[in-house]
């Protein structure tokens, strides 16, 4: 996340999940994705509506093309931050952006919504293996993110009063801007090729399980920036990548990759959502069926 104001606080509205069934496929899109306005990826809710106290995964960080102009990307596990009445989510992961000049820059960082993101200390680069976690325990929450190639490590409790661990989720993302009004819009997305999510992992009711553990309703969510224009708020992303798709799951159900998608190409229709305003911290979405 940047920092001037970037956030992921365009929670998914709280339309019924979608089973994925897992799949030894590894290369299309699942038919029955969600569009959003900013997330590709998966997140999982407990069939028995048992909160989640952890969330885990592993990636590669990508590398960005910068040579289509100004781009973000955002690679994080978290919990929350996905149902209607969400007003918190706990995140920490990785980005790959792209600078008006053509420069690529990568980092660090966590975000406990509606609070502001906050940029680790931690030098990372294309190529880097990276693990992350949330775990969180009553009020406290502990983010982790470890650079197993550098060897380098973050780990911080902090404490939350609200915490949201209704979902869990791996998540691409193109980052939000918010003003000081609480009207946020996507930012365009960087072209970051591929990324793949692998030993995905959450925990719920002292059960863990993958993506496609049974005990969990998964649902996959395509990107794309124009879906936001279906609640009247006009938020069309221009430069970088025009969307991205997650895979199938693989067989056993703990990776999956997200690819962006060139201009022009095409993402399946179905449910999409947009941004209506806000309270400056976490903002709503309305969902259009198209």
């Amino acid at each position: 996340m940047n920092i001037p104001r970037l956030i992921s606080a365009l929670a998914l509205a709280g339309a019924a999940s979608a089973a994925i069934a897992t799949s030894a496929a590894a290369a299309s899109a699942p038919s029955s994705a969600t569009v959003t306005g900013n997330w590709s990826g998966y997140e999982v809710s407990a069939k028995n509506s048992e909160s989640f106290s952890n969330v885990s995964g592993s990636w590669v960080e990508p590398a960005a093309s910068c040579n289509t102009g100004e781009g973000y990307s955002s690679f994080w596990v978290g919990l929350g931050g996905t149902q209607q009445q969400s007003q918190a989510l706990q995140q920490v992961g990785t980005s790959a952006d792209c600078g008006g000049d053509g420069s690529a820059s990568h980092f660090a960082w966590y975000e406990l919504l509606p609070a502001a993101p906050v940029q680790l200390n931690m030098s990372i680069s294309p190529g880097d293996h990276i693990t992350a976690s949330v775990q969180v325990r009553g009020t406290a929450v502990t983010v982790s993110l470890a650079d197993r190639t550098t060897g380098a490590s973050f780990t911080k409790t902090l404490k939350m009063n609200d915490p949201d661990t209704s979902t869990a989720e791996w998540i691409a993302e193109a980052p939000s801007t918010c003003d000081g009004y609480g009207d946020c819009q996507p930012l365009p997305l960087s072209d970051f090729g591929t990324v793949k999510f692998t030993d995905t992992s959450a925990t719920a009711g002292g059960h863990t399980g993958p993506i496609s553990d049974p005990a969990w309703s998964p649902r996959a969510m395509t990107l794309d920036p124009s879906a936001a224009d279906y609640s009247g708020a006009g938020f069309v992303s221009t430069g970088g990548a025009s969307g991205a798709t997650p895979s199938s799951l693989s067989v056993d159900g703990s990776s999956f990759s997200v690819s962006t998608a060139s201009e022009g190409s095409s993402v399946p229709a179905g449910l999409y959502g947009g941004y209506s305003g806000g309270d400056g911290q976490a903002p709503i979405v309305v969902w259009i069926y198209g």
